[in-house]
């Protein structure tokens, strides 16, 4: 995908265990506020669009190059 440049969380996860090496704590932050403030924005909707979220998985979490 043209806007995901950087992957996605699982791979990026997977990565860093390959390495035994820790994803820093402020990218850790970054990425669980982004999550929590959509996630928000979706069950916030009054217009009668119902989100259904059901495969939340970092996998299905895309990176922008911004992101990294």
């Amino acid at each position: 995908m043209e806007f995901c440049e950087g992957g996605d969380l699982g791979a990026l996860i997977a990565k860093h265990r390959r390495e035994k090496r820790f994803i820093e704590e402020e990218f850790v932050v970054k990425i669980m506020n982004q999550l929590v403030e959509a996630l928000q924005e979706c069950h916030r909707r009054k217009d009668g669009a119902h989100v259904l979220h059901r495969d939340l998985k970092p996998a299905n979490v895309f990176l922008d190059n911004m992101t990294m």
